[in-house]
C-alpha cells in the first residue's frame, strides 16, 4: 500500500454527460472505490475494487444538479462536489 496522499482529479465539472476520475499516484496494487450521492444521500452510482487509474462515469442519466462524489482509497476518504447541468 502507499503512504503518499491521495491525487484525484475530476473533470469536467460541472459536466453534462460524464466525469473523468483520475488517480495520479495510484499504487500499481492499489484498489479503490467511489460512490456518487445525491444532495437527499441516496446513492446514485457505486464502483468497487477498481485498480484503473482513470475511470470515466456516465452522467447521463443524472437529473441536474449537485452531487457528492467520495473516492476511498486505503481508508482515506476525499470528497468532490460535483455538479450535472442539462
Amino acid at each position: 500500500s502507499t503512504s503518499l496522499p491521495m491525487e484525484i482529479s475530476v473533470h469536467p465539472n460541472p459536466s453534462k454527460n460524464y466525469f473523468d476520475i483520475d488517480l495520479n499516484n495510484l499504487g500499481e496494487n492499489d484498489k479503490w472505490d467511489y460512490t456518487i450521492t445525491n444532495y437527499l444521500g441516496g446513492i446514485v452510482t457505486q464502483e468497487r475494487s477498481i485498480n484503473s487509474s482513470n475511470i470515466v462515469v456516465n452522467a447521463t442519466p443524472f437529473q441536474q444538479g449537485v452531487y457528492l462524489l467520495q473516492v476511498i482509497l486505503n481508508n482515506q476518504k476525499c470528497n468532490f462536489k460535483v455538479i450535472v447541468i442539462k
